[in-house]
């Protein structure tokens, strides 16, 4: 867990670093930095000092934001739907309004103040328990993984859940990043499926918000109704294949959580 936390933390100051820049990696890998620390403290919050834990996860909440607008403008430029013109224009136009936007936010003294306090924030200072046992660990992280599964049992079709879905299973595979020399085999499997269900949903997520972002274009009105025809077939297609990659994800869900299991019913005597 250590280990896990500081490398995130490097990687987050190494992309802050350069954030302003606005190079699509920078924007990109700082929100996923960002997102993987916040996972840990939420996973294994019992371990951390509260008070400080949720200062720091609200901090990365906000700096997360800063390159939000740009992330997505890059995301949506990215779809070939709309890499011709003139969608491809109006994005790069979008774009330019969107880093100056980025670059007036991390100015500000209020948001100076965050980013160094962000930077020098160490895993002592959130109060990260020493000791914890490994058993401890393991359980949260099954945890994790059962509370993720409850939707992936029952596949969800309302835009809402499925991001609730996509939030819990990002939350799963992270902490299983952490455990994975435990039960090798099965966790490999298991994050393999959870990459895959991943990748659909945000794809899913990013043709919705391409289709929003197309309406409220200025292209004129038949190019913008073949390319909402094109986003619509694209979130079908990725429809039809959520459900066979939920069913995979369950079965290889299933493998790891009676491995883990067996496990600590026979190798763990910490009842925590």
């Amino acid at each position: 867990m250590r280990r896990a936390f500081r490398r995130e933390q490097r990687i987050l100051a190494r992309h802050l670093a350069r954030l302003p820049g606005t190079d699509p990696v920078d924007v990109h890998q700082s929100r996923v930095a960002c997102r993987r620390l916040r996972s840990y403290l939420k996973v294994f919050k019992p371990f951390f000092e509260d008070e400080a834990a949720l200062g720091y996860r609200k901090m990365l909440g906000a700096i997360a934001e800063f390159g939000s607008e740009l992330r997505e403008l890059d995301v949506i430029a990215a779809l070939p739907e709309l890499r011709r013109e003139p969608f491809a224009a109006e994005l790069r136009q979008a774009r330019v309004r969107a880093v100056r936007a980025m670059r007036r936010r991390l100015s500000t003294t209020a948001n100076q103040a965050r980013l160094a306090a962000v930077r020098e924030t160490g895993i002592g200072t959130l109060g990260l328990l020493r000791g914890v046992p490994s058993a401890a660990v393991l359980r949260r992280v099954r945890r994790t993984w059962r509370r993720a599964n409850e939707l992936v049992n029952s596949p969800p079709r309302a835009d809402e859940t499925l991001h609730e879905l996509r939030i819990r299973l990002k939350n799963c595979r992270y902490a299983i990043e952490i455990v994975d020399d435990v039960v090798p085999e099965a966790a490999d499997a298991l994050d393999r499926r959870l990459r895959e269900v991943q990748q659909i949903l945000g794809d899913r997520r990013d043709a919705a918000a391409a289709i929003e972002w197309v309406k409220s274009c200025r292209a004129p009105a038949p190019l913008t109704r073949q390319a909402m025809a094109m986003l619509l077939a694209r979130r079908r297609r990725l429809g039809r294949r959520l459900g066979p990659s939920l069913r995979k994800l369950a079965a290889a869900g299933r493998r790891w959580d009676r491995a883990v299991t067996r496990l600590l019913d026979r190798d763990f005597a910490d009842p925590s």
